[in-house]
């Protein structure tokens, strides 16, 4: 199968997720929507202390300062400055890459279109 052949998928809600964790860990939906929200919760609450939440295999959430920088109005390409801020960074863990990778002849490097 070549890249350009691999069907889009559509985007997962958070309600979507909930039920397939409902499914998955044989849940009711308002437990797996407890999960959910308490997982999400957790995340924000270390991230907002600059503290790197590191799943093995799946990946890395962490937070990074993006140093301040010109850039360009893009209506009257006229420079402005951009503040430095602090954001967040997703390094996917190579169980989540091997599951996303696509395989397949020399079309191997190519990545799928949008």
């Amino acid at each position: 199968m070549r890249a350009s052949q691999i069907p889009r998928r559509r985007q997962l809600n958070k309600a979507q997720l909930i039920e397939q964790v409902a499914a998955r860990a044989e849940l009711s939906q308002a437990m797996a929507q407890k999960a959910v929200d308490a997982f999400i919760d957790g995340v924000k609450a270390s991230l907002s202390t600059h503290t790197p939440v590191t799943l093995v295999g799946f990946g890395k959430f962490e937070t990074v300062r993006r140093s301040a920088r010109v850039g360009r109005d893009p209506r009257s390409g006229k420079p402005l400055n951009i503040p430095a801020a602090m954001t967040v960074k997703f390094r996917a863990g190579k169980d989540l890459k091997d599951a996303v990778r696509f395989r397949g002849g020399s079309e191997a490097k190519t990545k799928p279109r949008k």
